[in-house]
């Protein structure tokens, strides 16, 4: 929690045009041809299950830090395309056993944004968003209490979201807040022996809320989170061109 304020706090110092946000549904733009480019920060824990070789299914803690480079496109009035590439950090629990590793340039996906009604004097924005996400990171060491060992294991998710968002603006501040259902699929690897152990998150609808302040025409402040079955969570900066 410490590490997330400090790159917060090291974003909002910065002079060029950056956005820092939770989750995947703080920006779109009913001006067509306009352009997006993020870069967000987001901590993750929920509950997975994964399926050992004797076919038990076993719970286990997932924590994920994500540093992401986004750009979204607005090719049409109501029609916003994404694509993100970043870094990612895992981190699996069961009991006192940890495993985790190091950030590896290996989290990629894009989506689309359909804007069924926009924002007007009275009525909110009706936003759908539908996407992918692919993350790959190794996770090279496990630690029993105090002791450590070197492993040799990967872990790769994929998960394939939709969500529905409801957003209004009032003067410089603009709430949101809706629903995601995501679907992972989560394989986690032995590299040495070859065991697989496969499963999936919490998949079903999670609620979220957030909000935007603006300080510029083209600077704004993004707060946004959910707390349902794991801790999803961020703030930060989006820059419009």
């Amino acid at each position: 929690m410490i590490r997330f304020f400090s790159v917060l706090i090291i974003i909002l110092n910065l002079p060029f045009s950056l956005s820092f946000a939770a989750g995947i549904f703080s920006t779109v733009s009913s001006r067509a041809g306009e352009v997006n480019t993020e870069i967000y920060n987001v901590l993750v824990e929920k509950k997975i299950k994964l399926e050992d070789t004797n076919e038990q299914k076993i719970d286990y803690e997932l924590k994920q830090e994500l540093t992401v480079l986004k750009t979204i496109i607005a090719i049409a009035y109501n029609i916003n395309f994404y694509f993100k590439a970043g870094f990612v950090n895992s981190e699996i629990q069961i009991n006192n056993n940890k495993y985790s590793g190091q950030s590896d340039v290996s989290m990629y996906g894009g989506g689309i944004k359909y804007i069924f009604f926009p924002d007007t004097i009275i009525t909110p924005a009706v936003i759908f968003d539908l996407g992918v996400t692919s993350s790959f990171n190794r996770l090279n060491t496990l630690k029993i209490n105090n002791f450590k060992e070197k492993i040799n294991t990967t872990l790769d998710i994929l998960e394939y979201h939709s969500a529905l968002i409801i957003s209004k603006r009032f003067n410089f501040f603009e709430p949101f807040g809706g629903v995601n259902f995501s679907i992972n699929q989560i394989k986690w690897e032995n590299e040495d022996t070859q065991e697989q152990f496969k499963g999936t998150g919490n998949n079903k609808l999670v609620p979220f809320i957030g909000s935007k302040v603006l300080f510029y025409p083209l600077l704004s402040l993004i707060i946004e989170m959910d707390f349902i079955d794991g801790m999803s969570v961020g703030a930060g900066l989006n820059f419009k061109f």
